[in-house]
């Protein structure tokens, strides 16, 4: 709605009364990187929210030759890169270890996986 109403106003000075449509073909909605011993690391765009578990899927899991008990989430708040550890021994521990699982955190657009 803003980006119509955005090219509305630019077009006014060109053309009376201008009628305008976007229509949104594909959403790319954020970046996260998976880096380290996973079968398939890389760059990932995500459409959807999707959580550290969701990620690593993506990227074809830990390898024989991860650490798994130290993947941690590099997360850069207010400039400042933090550094969230992220329990995948445990929830894979878990029977019936769930994807809604609280210590399962949705990743935010620009985190980076580390897996060790």
């Amino acid at each position: 709605m803003q980006l119509r109403d955005t090219l509305t106003k630019a077009l006014a000075a060109f053309i009376p009364e201008p009628a305008v449509s976007v229509l949104v073909h594909e959403i790319h909605s954020f970046k996260v990187t998976v880096i380290g011993q996973v079968k398939t690391p890389g760059r990932y765009e995500l459409k959807d929210r999707a959580t550290v578990l969701d990620v690593l899927a993506l990227a074809g899991g830990p390898t024989e030759y991860a650490a798994p008990g130290r993947i941690a989430v590099v997360r850069h708040d207010q400039g400042s890169p933090v550094q969230i550890p992220f329990p995948y021994d445990r929830l894979m521990a878990k029977a019936g270890s769930r994807s809604d699982n609280p210590e399962n955190f949705c990743v935010k657009p620009g985190d980076v996986i580390l897996v060790p």
